[in-house]
């Protein structure tokens, strides 16, 4: 079963660890009581760690020594000093963690791919969305014009019929002047009618007057005798 392992080198897994916890070399040597030049030869591959190289830094970082070597090249430490059977129960279980990482890291690249889809199916929703609203922007522009155009309309409307009732207005007003002028000539004609029979009645009874004097005045005795003399050749 332990040939289903990618094994690493012990000291790559080591300066893994260090990394984490941000330690140097001279750290992890004070804290496993190991000479720091020990460390530099089993971190760079130099040296093979025994059992007590590797239990005393498994220490340093607080876990077992299964849990430091397994899946390394120093895996043979757990061979000399554990039991086989817990050995490969050890081996079977992180074989059987490994499945379930790689099924779970499956999964999460499925995860991820579906996630990529909803991102871009939101993306075109949101274009598509953002078109719609343009749209609509667009549409209450119109309308509003639209609207804006019919109330121009209406108050030009309104304006021509309000011009037509004030021509309407003006009309009859003019009408009704006409009309009083045109009363009021009539009356005056009637009146200077009425003034030129008075004055030509006026006229022929002075004439008639003036000629029945005359006639009167012819018919008179004078003191000359012309009225027996007329008598007597009447006789």
């Amino acid at each position: 079963m332990s040939d289903q392992i990618l094994l690493i080198p012990f000291g790559q897994r080591v300066r893994q660890l260090l990394g984490e916890q941000k330690w140097s070399n001279a750290e992890l040597a004070k804290r496993s009581h190991l000479p720091p030049s020990l460390v530099s030869r089993l971190l760079g591959g130099k040296r093979k760690p025994a059992v007590k190289h590797g239990l005393a830094i498994a220490q340093a970082f607080s876990m077992s020594l299964g849990q430091l070597v397994l899946e390394t090249d120093a895996v043979y430490l757990l061979r000399d000093n554990v039991p086989m059977q817990d050995f490969n129960r050890e081996v079977d279980e992180r074989v059987k963690a490994q499945t379930e990482v790689a099924c779970l890291q499956a999964e999460l690249g499925s995860l991820r791919a579906e996630r990529e889809m909803l991102n871009r199916a939101v993306a075109e929703l949101e274009e598509t969305l953002a078109g719609k609203a343009q749209e609509l922007v667009r549409t209450k522009e119109s309308l509003r014009k639209e609207q804006l155009l019919r109330t121009l309309a209406g108050q030009e409307k309104a304006q021509a019929l309000l011009e037509r009732n004030e021509e309407r207005s003006r009309a009859d007003d003019n009408y009704r002047a006409w009309y009083q002028l045109n009363r009021q000539l009539v009356l005056l004609r009637e009146s200077l009618a009425k003034e030129k029979n008075l004055v030509k009645w006026g006229w022929l009874t002075t004439f008639l007057g003036t000629l029945g004097g005359m006639l009167v005045g012819a018919s008179l005795p004078d003191g000359s005798g012309n009225s027996s003399s007329s008598r007597k050749r009447i006789t």
